[in-house]
């Protein structure tokens, strides 16, 4: 079973996209990228994991960061991929993060037919 990965950070509307990105798919585990500062932004599920990272740092070591606590949590060959929310910064680091864990990805985002993979 795939894996999510996903931003959530500031923007209006993003963390309801987020969560039903999160919860309309049968993902094995779902990892949340959150600014450090961030609680749940919504009710999490078992399967469910913030990964809090400090965006304030420079982006090498925010890459290293994201680097160790996503490559043992994820399971498979390619991860579900959601860059909705967020800023430039935090979806470079977070694209070569998962590039540097070895996996591929499928971006999968919310459209008007459901939760897809674009």
């Amino acid at each position: 079973m795939t894996d999510l990965v996903a931003v959530v950070s500031s923007g209006a509307g993003t963390a309801k996209h987020v969560e039903r990105v999160a919860f309309e798919m049968n993902w094995g585990k779902v990892m949340l990228v959150v600014p450090v500062a961030s609680e749940a932004p919504f009710p999490l599920r078992a399967n469910m994991e913030l990964v809090k990272v400090d965006f304030s740092q420079p982006m090498g070591a925010v890459v290293e960061n994201l680097v160790t606590h996503l490559k043992p949590k994820i399971s498979g060959t390619e991860v579900g991929l959601n860059m909705i929310s967020g800023d430039g910064k935090e979806h470079m680091a977070v694209l070569s993060a998962v590039l540097k864990c070895g996996v591929g990805f499928r971006l999968i985002a919310l459209t008007k037919d459901g939760v897809t993979e674009i």
